[in-house]
C-alpha cells in the first residue's frame, strides 16, 4: 500500500491509502480497499487492536482528494464538499453484474452495484465514505434502492436481483415501509447484508430481518466469514 500524506483546508489532517496491486490486497478496518481516506483522530483497527491517527509532523497543504472517510461529526462542515455530495447523489446510477450458477450454466440474478457520475466519487467506496461523514448515508440508500426498483421490474423471468445493506440502511424506517419503491417487488429481491461491517449498533436485528422476510424479502449474508455476523439471526 502507498499512504499519502496531506492537510485539506477544512478537513485537517488526512493520509490517503491505495492499493498498489498486492496479491493479498490492502485492508482496513476488516474491509479490502482500493483507497481510503483516514482523517486525524479516526480510530483504526488493527487486528484485535484499536488504535487511533495521529499525526504532528508539518504537513504538504498543495493536496486535494476525492472524499473523506469515517463519521466526524465535530468537524464542521464544508460547503464545497456539501455541494460536490449533492451533485454526486443526483448522479447516481447502478450497474448490474450478473450472478451465475455454475451447475446449471444460466444467470440466476444480478447484483445492484452503487456508482455516480461525479469526478472523485465515481466509485461506491468514496461515495459512502463522504455520505458517512455528512451523516447522509440513508439518503444514498433510499436513492439506490429506487434505481433498483426500477430494474427489478425490467429483469429476465426467473431471476433475481441483489441489493446490498449498509449497517446503517438497517436502522432506516424506509426500508420496511410497504408502500416504498423495493419493497413493491420485494419477492424478486435479495437484500445482502455485508458480514464486513458491524451491526452491534442493531439491538433489533433478528426483529428487523423478520420484518423484511414479511415483505417478501430474501436475505443474504455477504463476506461471510468476516467474523460480526451471528448466523443465527439469519437463519
Amino acid at each position: 500500500a502507498r499512504f499519502d500524506v496531506r492537510q485539506v483546508d477544512g478537513l485537517d489532517i488526512v493520509v490517503r491509502i491505495r492499493d498498489l496491486g498486492s496479491t493479498n490486497g490492502t485492508w482496513l478496518n476488516g474491509q479490502r480497499i482500493q483507497e481510503a481516506i483516514v482523517n486525524a483522530g479516526d480510530k483504526i483497527h488493527v487486528g484485535e487492536v484499536i488504535l487511533r491517527f495521529d499525526l504532528l509532523d508539518n504537513i504538504d497543504r498543495g493536496f486535494a482528494f476525492r472524499a473523506a472517510a469515517g463519521e466526524s461529526p465535530t468537524r464542521r462542515s464544508d460547503p464545497q464538499i456539501e455541494a460536490t455530495f449533492q451533485r454526486a447523489i443526483a448522479g447516481i446510477w447502478l450497474a448490474y453484474q450478473p450472478i451465475v450458477s455454475w451447475v446449471d450454466r444460466r444467470i440466476i440474478g444480478w447484483e445492484a452495484l452503487l456508482r455516480a457520475e461525479e469526478p472523485g466519487l465515481s466509485d461506491p467506496h468514496s461515495l459512502i465514505a463522504l455520505a458517512e461523514r455528512l451523516g447522509r448515508v440513508w439518503e444514498v440508500g433510499r436513492i439506490a434502492r429506487a434505481r433498483a426498483a426500477d430494474a427489478a421490474a425490467e429483469l429476465p423471468p426467473g431471476t433475481m436481483l441483489f441489493v446490498n445493506l449498509h449497517p446503517s440502511d438497517i436502522r432506516d424506517d424506509d426500508l420496511y415501509q410497504p408502500t416504498s419503491p423495493l419493497s413493491r417487488v420485494a419477492h424478486r429481491v435479495v437484500l445482502e447484508i455485508t458480514e464486513r461491517a458491524s451491526l452491534d449498533g442493531v439491538n433489533d436485528l433478528d426483529h428487523r430481518v423478520a420484518r423484511l422476510r414479511r415483505l417478501g424479502f430474501q436475505i443474504a449474508v455477504d463476506d461471510l466469514g468476516a467474523g460480526y455476523a451471528a448466523l443465527s439471526v439469519f437463519a
